[in-house]
């Protein structure tokens, strides 16, 4: 079994954690911060439905939302989504463009009226519906002139790796063992991540050992650098949702709901790092790849209520649990140099060719509360405001010693997020036509690291006997920051990621 350790570094504000490989807190962070799309009025509408309910996606916002309807019916949709993230390292812009198909959700909603006029229970509903995140697929590319070289990244593991020490030459070093045999043999050590990294640098002839200072010292080039940071993800983030709700009187409403979440994903980020100089002798070129595999399940649970205050005046109230992730990563890592001897260039590869599975560990991202107030002006519109809070402080991987950093980094970093939704439908005829708003505020202390999420929405329906079509514009704005390499550098790019979706959902009513 591999062991997962953590040792003190420099991510971001100066914390790195170290496991079998290195978890940045980003990635929990995202998982924990989904961008929640559904359907096309759902997402035109802002995803404001905390008071007011009548779609199927509104479930996910309060689930006794799902009794406010009126009829059975089935829906589906799809999203286009065309994101651009623009990267600024060292002065330097560059953009990334990336689109995609995918669904948005698919659902039923079927409604079981009480054939007792004198009872209190009006009806009962049951619903299901499947959501995806659209936002997982995308590509962060961003590279400028540096000063400092990525040899530091693997400097820091090889001096520093080994319990605060320098990795023994002799788990890195055997002419009787391939790389990729070495590689694997150090996963059986609690410092086997620092020593892999050590490995590549020592294989590729960036780093060298000082046998009389007992360290290693690099062997990179003088720059200045270029640096090229490419990454790309691919994957979704799913979830299926049971919603049972019931309609007291035609004034009160209580739902829940139980969620099973999966998570597939593929992240791969290739780092290049070429020297700007004329050397007679060093290494000139870098290109270190890592490619992580993370896939698993979660499940978490939803309850809410919804009230008439009165026939135009409605109120909301919901909550929504954590969500508890049992993950698995799949990692593997490249590493590419071109080593000038005498003026002569010679290509190094110190790939491993090596898949390494790490042990199955927890994540609990927090939990949100929402409070929402409606107002209906008869059969013409309506608009929903809600509130909702997130405290980042409570998110978690596993339990006990072997996660207190990254754990304690949360604890530090980040804060409760609040959020405003605001949304509103008029309707004309068989038309209707719809608006949103929405912003939500970092999860980081320091915004530098993550600001604030800004959208706006718009769209309409066409409703033609029983079937509605509806459509939708999301647009979406937020600025944060990522490093070149997870650690030995504190330079960071920044990115400013924007996101326009298009929705199209159709219903059938029966």
């Amino acid at each position: 079994m591999i062991k997962r350790t953590f040792l003190i570094g420099s991510l971001l504000i100066g914390i790195n954690a170290v496991h079998a490989q290195e978890m940045m807190p980003g990635e929990g962070v995202q998982y924990a911060n989904p961008f929640q799309t559904g359907s096309a009025r759902f997402n035109a509408m802002g995803g404001s439905f905390g008071a007011i309910g009548g779609d199927i996606s509104s479930i996910h916002i309060n689930p006794a939302g799902s009794a406010v309807n009126v009829a059975n019916y089935a829906t589906g949709g799809l999203n286009l989504n065309m994101e651009n993230n623009q990267g600024n390292y060292f002065g330097n812009n560059q953009r990334a463009n990336k689109t995609n198909f995918d669904f948005s959700n698919v659902g039923v909603v079927f409604n079981f009226e009480n054939s007792n006029p004198e009872s209190s229970l009006k009806k009962t509903t049951l619903s299901f519906d499947i959501s995806g995140n659209s936002f997982l697929d995308r590509d962060v590319n961003f590279k400028g002139i540096n000063e400092n070289s990525i040899a530091n990244y693997f400097l820091q593991h090889a001096n520093q790796g080994y319990d605060g020490a320098a990795v023994p030459i002799g788990l890195i070093q055997d002419s009787n063992l391939s790389i990729g045999d070495l590689y694997a043999d150090l996963n059986s050590i609690p410092q086997g991540f620092s020593a892999q990294q050590a490995l590549l640098g020592f294989q590729s002839y960036l780093l060298d050992f000082d046998s009389g200072a007992g360290n290693y010292v690099s062997t990179m080039a003088n720059g200045p650098y270029l640096q090229e940071h490419y990454a790309r993800s691919r994957g979704t983030n799913n979830k299926i949702t049971a919603n049972l709700a019931f309609d007291f009187n035609n004034r009160f409403y209580v739902g829940a709901n139980v969620n099973f979440h999966t998570i597939d994903r593929r992240m791969t980020k290739e780092i290049y790092e070429g020297t700007q100089s004329n050397v007679q002798n060093g290494v000139t070129e870098i290109l270190f790849t890592n490619d992580l595999y993370t896939y698993g399940n979660g499940f978490s649970f939803n309850i809410g209520g919804m009230a008439k205050v009165t026939e135009e005046l409605r109120a909301g109230l919901s909550y929504q649990s954590p969500t508890w992730y049992n993950l698995n990563d799949e990692f593997e890592q490249f590493m590419e140099t071109i080593v000038v001897t005498d003026g002569a260039s010679e290509y190094v590869d110190a790939s491993p060719y090596v898949i390494t599975l790490y042990d199955k560990y927890k994540l609990k991202t927090p939990g949100k509360i929402n409070a929402s107030l409606a107002y209906v002006f008869g059969h013409n519109g309506l608009i929903n405001v809600d509130y909702s809070r997130t405290d980042y402080t409570t998110m978690k991987y596993g339990k006990g010693d072997e996660f207190a950093l990254i754990n304690n980094f949360y604890k530090d970093h980040l804060q409760a997020s609040n959020e405003i939704r605001v949304g509103g439908e008029y309707r004309i005829d068989a038309w209707s036509l719809r608006g949103g708003y929405r912003w939500q505020q970092s999860p980081y202390k320091n915004k530098e690291l993550m600001d604030d999420l800004f959208g706006i929405s718009a769209g309409f329906g066409y409703s033609f006997g029983n079937k509605r079509i509806d459509l939708a514009y999301t647009y979406l704005q937020q600025k944060y920051a990522t490093p070149m390499i997870s650690s030995g550098l504190n330079d960071m790019a920044k990115i400013t990621q924007k996101n326009n979706m298009i929705t199209l959902s159709y219903n059938v009513y029966f």
